[in-house]
């Protein structure tokens, strides 16, 4: 039996742990929801399988061009570590990999989206019009994206290359943009020889044509995840949809952060759970959370589902996530 209530906490839907959220829906009264979830266990962290460093993309990034960005976020004071193999955020049809905590993602396309080099180029976050790019792949596009960073575009046959920057190319930018072509130009050489299969996800994840993934995306078309001593996350792409589910690892802290906006908590058998615009957070403990969004990719028409819809659908999915992955 869930029930609406207030909380002296406000606890938040965070990017740093979950992403950013909207408003909740606040009502008073009861939501008569029953689930008989088993007792749950700490999210695994010696789970097999999954995306690691040494995946597709960054597998396409020779030593020296790796060091050559490694080297320039140091000099600047930026996040530096191993880069991250996952969906490319906001184009998700790309598996990316991503350094400094997601500021730079290079990705190739996992599959055909149905849009064109110009259509990937510009899409909804370019704020510039593209100037073409000569000796990268078979055409080729830079741009100017809106958080001011570079962003350059790349076809090699039926292939496309992607490189995104959060950094502001301003006077004296973080990332110049000549590396971040050089980081177009070796992920354009790879890709046409590069694998790049449907699913790298952990054993924890649900399999891609598992019910619960295909009745929120359908048809899975790629999908990404990982497993570690931060927790469980795995991302599901369709043609129309993605899905993220996750068990992390997290303190009062970090969760106070993103949920402060979300309104008063659902009670889902003695969890608290947080509903905002495409998300859901349930708080299994001051040290652990498992997260549940649903989207329309962006280049795709906007579902129908009416609010009330969604924010169920969201109830269950999150519900499902913390009995499939776990969470103490």
């Amino acid at each position: 039996m869930h029930h609406l209530r207030s909380t002296a906490l406000a606890l938040p839907l965070a990017l740093v742990l979950l992403a950013g959220c909207g408003d909740g829906s606040g009502s008073e009264g009861s939501d008569e929801r029953s689930t008989d979830a088993p007792e749950q266990t700490s999210a695994p962290s010696a789970a097999t399988g999954g995306t690691d460093a040494g995946s597709t993309p960054c597998d396409l990034l020779s030593e020296e061009t790796l060091d050559s960005v490694t080297a320039a976020l140091e000099d600047s004071g930026s996040e530096t570590g191993d880069p991250v193999v996952g969906l490319f955020p906001g184009q998700e049809s790309f598996v990316s990999c991503s350094f400094a905590g997601g500021m730079l993602n290079a990705g190739v396309r996992g599959f055909d989206d149905g849009r064109t080099l110009l259509a990937v180029t510009t899409g909804s976050y370019a704020d510039t019009a593209p100037e073409p790019l000569t000796g990268v792949g078979d055409a080729a596009y830079t741009t100017t994206n809106s958080y001011d960073g570079v962003r350059v575009t790349a076809q090699v046959g039926d292939d496309l290359v992607m490189v995104d920057s959060q950094f502001a190319d301003r006077d004296d930018p973080t990332l110049p943009a000549d590396l971040l072509v050089d980081v177009a130009r070796e992920l354009s050489e790879g890709v046409a020889a590069a694998d790049v299969p449907l699913a790298e996800v952990p054993d924890t994840c649900p399999a891609p044509d598992d019910s619960l993934v295909t009745d929120q995306v359908g048809e899975v078309r790629l999908a990404r995840g990982s497993a570690g001593d931060a927790g469980v996350v795995c991302s599901y792409v369709g043609d129309g949809a993605f899905t993220t589910i996750a068990a992390r690892t997290t303190n009062l802290g970090l969760l106070a952060m993103g949920v402060a906006e979300a309104g008063p908590p659902v009670d889902v058998d003695g969890n608290e759970v947080y509903v905002g615009d495409e998300q859901a957070v349930l708080v299994a403990s001051d040290t652990c959370a498992v997260t549940a969004t649903r989207e329309p990719l962006g280049w795709a028409l906007a579902g129908t589902d009416d609010e009330e819809d969604e924010r169920e659908n969201l109830l269950d999915l999150v519900a499902a996530a913390h009995e499939r992955l776990g969470c103490s």
